[in-house]
């Protein structure tokens, strides 16, 4: 039996069931605690794998992926990072002065301006996939976004007076069925960004889901995770957690508001289909210093799962240590990054 099975593991497209995908070495970590917990097991999107983020415009979408670009940088030393930008605004959404803000290595990111499909799933399935197959180290795809990729009928049809149904999501259903394998066979995590449109379903508008992301199902079926972001506009979303609020109050418009220096992003994992739904989280996103504050997500999600326990309505207790108010636990963390580790770990095994 043995040689037979021996054959049988030597043919294409063989599955190793030991390979661990959500192993730490085979994981986009995330540059947030509470993003990487979201995803659930391995805190981090696996290699070979997608996720779409969709919400509003200006909800941070593009902030986000910026510093995911950014941790994978800082964690892999080889990584390089390929991005597609169907807006055909890269210098001005990204301009090269802003990577040190989000830790982008300029010599391991390559981005493109074009919405032609031809341009963006022919490339990876045949150029990006021989790089790869030599050895490249191109560990991410970004598309940004996935709305504007223009259907293969209308983008040569001679006039816009020519109706094209069905078109662009045919195209983005062939263009996935094309380059999952190249994504699964070199372990190239692809993320994508989505635009948002109104729920017209009655039934759902009931449940609550007034918008929904404006991809065809066809195309959903080629994504694993699918992660809402939004800014925070609540009045808590102002401030951290100590109360100090996120403006400059040394600066003042003519209308005397103060000016801003930050807002928080939030996310929800609306649907998974290898992780945990409905998980959310949240991050400070600072203009000049990127995603702070950390700490306060490693003290709400550690009082949140239980990891940091309360003996009382005073005291907050971890790894056999008291602490008096919520100020002096969140102070610690900041200050303690053995604290912040530790207790990041021991959120981490909960999914394992």
């Amino acid at each position: 039996m043995g040689k037979w099975l021996t054959k049988l593991n030597e043919l294409d497209g063989y599955v190793n069931a030991d390979q661990d995908i959500f192993a730490s070495d085979n994981v986009v970590a995330m540059p947030s605690p509470s993003l990487g917990y979201v995803f659930g097991k391995g805190n981090g999107l696996p290699r070979g794998l997608i996720v779409t983020l969709f919400g509003p415009p200006g909800g941070g979408k593009s902030v986000t992926v910026n510093h995911i670009i950014g941790q994978l940088h800082h964690d892999d030393p080889e990584a390089i990072v390929v991005k597609f930008n169907t807006e055909l605004r890269e210098a001005a959404q990204l301009p090269a002065t802003d990577y040190p803000l989000f830790g982008i290595d300029k010599d391991r990111y390559v981005a493109y301006n074009t919405n032609a499909p031809e341009l963006i799933f022919d490339r990876i399935e045949t150029e990006i996939a021989a790089m790869c197959e030599a050895g490249a180290p191109i560990k991410l795809i970004v598309v940004d976004s996935l709305n504007n990729i223009q259907g293969r009928r209308s983008q040569n049809a001679t006039t816009i007076l020519t109706q094209q149904i069905g078109d662009e999501a045919a195209t983005l259903k062939d263009g996935f069925k094309r380059i999952q394998s190249v994504l699964r066979k070199y372990g190239i995590a692809m993320i994508c960004t989505n635009q948002i449109r109104a729920e017209l379903d009655a039934v759902e508008q009931m449940r609550g889901n007034k918008i929904k992301m404006a991809s065809a199902f066809s195309t959903q079926h080629y994504i694993e995770y699918f992660l809402y972001v939004e800014k925070n506009r609540t009045k808590d979303a102002k401030a951290d957690l100590l109360g100090q609020e996120l403006v400059d109050s040394s600066k003042v418009d003519m209308a005397g508001k103060e000016e801003k220096t930050g807002f928080k992003v939030r996310f929800q994992m609306k649907k998974s289909t290898v992780g945990i739904d409905g998980r959310s989280g949240e991050f400070t996103w600072d203009f000049k210093k990127g995603i702070i504050n950390t700490h306060e997500e490693i003290f709400e999600l550690g009082t949140g799962l239980g990891v940091i326990t309360k003996p009382n309505n005073v005291m907050y207790e971890f790894g056999g240590n008291q602490w008096r108010g919520k100020e002096a636990m969140i102070t610690a963390i900041r200050d303690n990054t053995e604290l912040y580790n530790n207790i990041w770990e021991a959120i981490k095994k909960l999914d394992k």
